[in-house]
């Protein structure tokens, strides 16, 4: 066998070459290149083992043309170098490119991005039943990406095609393609069409809650989907289409609201740069905990719990304290906390006993195993702590804590030296509970609570 021959063409990138080398000759061949090819040794490893692949898939497609479980394993198996080899054999005889397409549904449900490449044969190659087959496809996953591909890669042949009944292809039985790809095909389009950019604007405002087209315009991603090599003047002007449209894309944004305030703030209507003005303090304060929250579900909440109790405070927001995952920002007499979690999850938020602080209001995100996964919650300020010296006074309230059933994980309360978590009420009327009168004397004299019941559990 001819080794140096079959490397030559491997070099080359001969998709045949290494089915010159019969398979028990391989390793042979191996110990030839380690022998005289030390220094490219990695590339030819690297084109062969692909080439050796490539071969492979050949020969299933020969002596199993019918078997789809092979083909799935193949993929699977390949995956690394599936994409390039079914990429190639596209190119290659019709034997290949039929068993290709008979199996086009197999594999584009294997990895969606398949798609692009049974497009750009389509579209190289005049064979256009495939597009139509795509674009009316059962998966509406499917048809998103196959829209999307066509406006970014092929838009000549959509705009001809599909531009002016592109809404028939959006729905399917009443289910919509999903938003992300929505989003995208309305940003693409306003790069090319403004009529079909308005109109594909309209449908996603009236079928979905919310959409992410704020961001396509002004994050740079269309450049990388549209594959443009020179991408300051489109930049430019998705930008320019973002700031045109700021008051309604803003609004129906999906992503996080506050870094797109601290943006394109100065464009908004007065209303809802009022409104995002007064979050502004809190965020100078901390950034972080108002960050978080506006990349939840919360971000609402928390609008209106500022406006609610901060709209007529004015001068800086303090920083109360500063945990782990909580911030409790001081406005006025009112705390409001902002919290990334709960150390302890999967119990009670509001726990009942006038040894705890009980909130003014809270509010809560939660993921599906029932964690808290975001909080606001609101309370009154108390300013007077407790001394580190009282100690038979905290003794008594960790005994009465402990009688009620509860327990505390938080080290400020296991910690001797400091109790930043004990503060004093203003009058033990405000304790919680129905009938302040029945409060033990010591309690009524002292009367001190938790303010943090982030760690409390019931004992079980």
């Amino acid at each position: 066998m001819n080794y140096e021959l079959v490397i030559r063409h491997i070099l080359a990138h001969d998709e045949e070459a290494i089915l010159l080398i019969p398979n028990e000759e391989s390793f042979d061949f191996i110990e030839y290149i380690l022998d005289n090819y030390q220094d490219i040794k990695d590339e030819l490893f690297h084109i062969a083992w692909y080439l050796r692949s490539s071969k492979d898939f050949i020969e299933l497609i020969r002596e199993y043309p019918d078997d789809k479980q092979k083909l799935i394993k193949f993929i699977k198996t390949n995956y690394d170098k599936a994409h390039n080899i079914i990429k190639s054999l596209l190119k290659s005889n019709n034997h290949n490119i039929g068993y290709l397409i008979n199996n086009m549904e197999t594999i584009i449900n294997l990895d969606y991005s398949y798609i692009k490449l049974f497009i750009d044969y389509a579209i190289r190659n005049k064979i256009y039943y495939i597009i139509d087959y795509l674009m009316n496809n059962q998966d509406l996953e499917i048809r998103g990406v196959t829209i999307t591909y066509l406006i970014a890669n092929h838009y000549a042949y959509y705009k001809m095609k599909y531009n002016d009944n592109i809404k028939e292809y959006l729905t399917k039985d009443k289910k919509k393609i999903p938003e992300r790809y929505a989003s995208l095909i309305t940003s693409f389009l306003s790069v090319y069409d403004q009529k079909a950019y308005y109109e594909m604007l309209k449908f996603v405002l009236e079928n979905y809650e919310s959409n992410n087209i704020l961001g396509r315009l002004t994050d740079g991603s269309l450049d990388y989907y549209m594959g443009h090599k020179d991408t300051t003047n489109i930049s430019y002007y998705q930008e320019q289409q973002a700031i045109k449209d700021i008051d309604v894309l803003f609004r129906s944004y999906s992503g996080n609201k506050y870094e797109k305030y601290e943006k394109y703030g100065k464009y908004l209507n007065p209303d809802t740069k009022r409104r995002y003005e007064s979050i502004e303090r809190f965020h100078k304060a901390d950034w972080k905990a108002i960050s978080d929250i506006f990349s939840s579900s919360l971000y609402e909440k928390l609008m209106d719990v500022v406006e609610k109790y901060a709209s007529k405070v004015t001068g800086k927001i303090k920083v109360a304290g500063r945990g782990t995952r909580a911030t409790a920002y001081q406005v006025g007499n009112i705390i409001i906390k902002c919290s990334d979690g709960k150390w302890v999850q999967n119990k009670t938020t509001s726990i009942s006993s006038y040894l705890i602080l009980r909130n003014i209001e809270e509010h809560y995100e939660y993921d599906e195993d029932g964690n808290i996964t975001q909080a606001i919650e609101v309370q009154p300020f108390l300013k007077r702590k407790v001394s580190v010296f009282s100690t038979g006074l905290i003794n008594r309230f960790k005994e009465e804590f402990a009688n009620q059933g509860y327990q505390c994980q938080d080290l400020l309360i296991k910690n001797y030296l400091t109790y930043q978590n004990l503060r004093y009420l203003n009058d033990y009327h405000e304790a919680d509970c129905d009938d302040p009168e029945l409060l033990p004397d010591w309690f009524k004299q002292n009367p001190i609570v938790l303010i943090d019941s982030d760690e409390v559990i019931k004992r079980k």
